[in-house]
């Protein structure tokens, strides 16, 4: 069953549709930051710096990223930190101090903003620097040959137009704590900028209807995070009533719900969950506690990150300006053109919250680029990269 045919999903057109490059501007020849070989010649080797794999998301990542490589007889070095820029920005000089050189470089900062001085450096290389996860901030923008990966403002709005059906849902079998409701926030770490980026698409997508945030308070990425938060919120906020969490993924949002029953709510029936992107954990989404989350898949942003390295290669160093979200389509479609400066995998919105047995449905049988929802969203071994279909 495909994403986008399929009558009881909800998705949203935001972000499924492509920002074409003459929308944006003209195109540029060399990929910007990344000097040197500029994309010219075979692409055989990457060198890969970036957080901990302990981090669930982050481990499947790397696994839709080696998948694609070892198809494509591509090299893989991965280098990590545990979630440090000072640790990531000495890995970064002796990665550069090597000997030989890779063909690319993928950086993925353990934060965007500190780590601007690791991504210069690449950068002055030679080597085509390829920025994934998290956008660099744009004054460093010139440093990076393009970026591959998530939107995490598309990922908040998202949430929030989640988030506004749920309300919707609720209103209907109880009043709310407030004009809005009241909602609590559970957000990655501090420095973090996705977590910033998710917190700004939300808003953005129910700045017309807003929620009253009672509380907005970093966490962490991991279920125990999320329910040490969300226990103390729920101390300090109960009196005021509480409608709604908003949790940045679905193992923090694991861990809301855990807190709510235990303080004697009853998630998808008095409180509603919204998580940020599914992965861990599905009991939740299976039983309707939890109303939704982004399909936003750590191994498709893995190998979608090879497939924009090997179309920069392919096409001669060539970088189109602008940006663009893949399609979700059912099946992964081959794409040859020029990556563009900012490459997005997509985000379907995912409504749960029905029976048991339709959200076990809705996870065996979506399709997201060859695999089935609860295949992308469980840390389980997959089947190789899906064969490109036209």
């Amino acid at each position: 069953m495909g994403v986008r045919h399929s009558s009881w999903l909800k998705i949203l057109s935001v972000g499924l549709v492509a920002v074409t490059a003459s929308a944006c501007g003209g195109s540029s020849s060399g990929g910007g930051g990344g000097g040197g070989s500029q994309g010219t010649g075979e692409l055989k080797s990457i060198t890969v710096l970036m957080p901990s794999s302990s981090n669930n998301y982050l481990a499947e990542w790397q696994r839709g990223f080696k998948d694609r490589a070892k198809d494509k007889g591509v090299d893989v070095q991965i280098v990590e930190n545990n979630f440090d820029q000072s640790e990531q920005d000495i890995q970064v000089q002796q990665a550069l101090s090597g000997g030989e050189q890779p063909d690319a470089y993928i950086f993925w900062p353990a934060d965007s903003r500190a780590g601007v001085a690791a991504l210069r450096q690449l950068s002055k290389s030679g080597t085509p620097t390829i920025v994934v996860n998290q956008p660099p901030p744009p004054e460093a923008e010139q440093f990076m040959t393009f970026y591959s990966g998530v939107n995490d403002f598309l990922n908040g709005q998202v949430s929030g137009e989640l988030m506004t059906t749920a309300r919707e849902k609720l209103q209907a079998t109880k009043p709310l704590s407030s004009e809005g409701g009241n909602l609590l926030e559970i957000k990655f770490v501090a420095g973090y900028q996705a977590s910033e980026a998710r917190s700004d698409g939300f808003a953005d997508a129910t700045k017309d209807a807003p929620f009253n945030i009672l509380a907005s308070e970093y966490a962490g990425f991991d279920n125990e995070s999320g329910y040490k938060v969300t226990s103390q919120l729920i101390a300090a906020n109960r009196d005021k009533g509480i409608d709604f969490v908003y949790a940045h993924n679905d193992a923090l949002a694991a861990g809301a719900i855990r807190a709510l029953e235990e303080a004697g709510y009853k998630p998808g029936q008095d409180v509603m969950v919204v998580g940020g992107t599914c992965h861990g954990e599905l009991s939740a989404l299976e039983t309707g506690k939890q109303f939704g989350t982004g399909l936003q898949a750590a191994y498709l942003e893995g190998l979608y990150t090879v497939t924009t390295v090997e179309r920069y290669f392919d096409n001669d160093g060539k970088v189109v300006d602008g940006e663009v979200t893949a399609e979700a389509s059912d099946e992964l479609k081959e794409v040859t053109d020029p990556p563009s400066k900012y490459n997005y995998i997509p985000n379907p919105a995912m409504e749960f919250a029905k029976t048991p047995e339709e959200n076990k449905k809705i996870l065996d049988e979506t399709k997201l680029w060859g695999y089935t929802m609860r295949d992308l969203c469980t840390p389980s071994p997959l089947v190789a990269s899906p064969t490109f279909r036209e």
